[in-house]
C-alpha cells in the first residue's frame, strides 16, 4: 500500500469517529482502573470514578437550570444561548452511562458492595464521634432503613435518568 492511499484511508475518519473512539478508550481504561480497584479492595477508584460524574453532572444541571430560567422569561435574546445548553443537556444519557459501573458494583460487588457507599453494609460501623455504633443498630438508619437499601438506590436512579431522557 503506498503513502497515498494510506493517508486517504485516514483521511476518510471523520472528527466524530475518532472522539467516539477516543471515549471508548478511556471508557475501557477506566473500567480497567475499577476492576483493579475492586479486586484489590481499594476505594480510590471509585471516589475518582464518582466526583468526575458528579462534576459533569452539576455542569449539566446547572445548564439545565439555565434553560428553565430562560423558557420562564421568554425574552427574545435567550433562544440563541438556549440551544446552546440544550446540546449541553444531551449529555444526560452519557452520564447515566459513567455512573452505571458504580451501580453494578453494588449489585454484583459481594463482600464489597459497600466499598463505595458504607450503609449499603449493615454490618458497617457509623461515624459517630462519641461511641462506635453499627449501622444496622442506628435509629436513624432503622427509620429510613428503606430508604438506604440499594434495591431502592437503583430504582431511583433508573427512574430519574429514564425521565430525563424520555421527557
Amino acid at each position: 500500500m503506498s503513502e497515498i492511499q494510506v493517508s486517504r484511508t485516514i483521511d476518510n475518519f471523520d472528527l466524530s469517529t475518532r472522539l467516539l473512539a477516543g471515549a471508548i478508550l478511556c471508557l475501557g481504561i477506566g473500567l480497567i482502573g475499577l476492576a483493579s480497584g475492586l479486586s484489590g479492595g481499594d476505594e480510590s477508584p471509585y471516589l475518582g470514578w464518582l466526583w468526575g460524574c458528579s462534576f459533569w453532572l452539576s455542569i449539566s444541571i446547572g445548564m439545565l437550570m439555565l434553560i428553565m430560567i430562560f423558557r420562564i422569561f421568554n425574552s427574545h435574546w435567550t433562544p440563541i444561548v438556549r440551544r446552546q445548553l440544550e446540546h449541553g443537556v444531551a449529555a444526560f444519557p452519557w452520564l447515566a452511562l459513567c455512573l452505571s459501573p458504580l451501580l453494578l458494583v453494588a449489585w454484583f460487588g459481594g463482600e464489597n458492595s459497600g466499598i463505595l457507599w458504607s450503609w449499603i453494609e449493615v454490618q458497617n460501623v457509623t461515624y459517630d464521634p462519641l461511641k462506635e455504633l453499627v449501622i444496622a443498630d442506628d435509629v436513624l438508619y432503622q427509620k429510613k432503613s428503606w430508604l438506604f437499601k440499594p434495591l431502592f438506590f437503583q430504582f431511583t436512579f433508573v427512574f430519574v435518568f429514564w425521565n430525563i431522557l424520555w421527557t
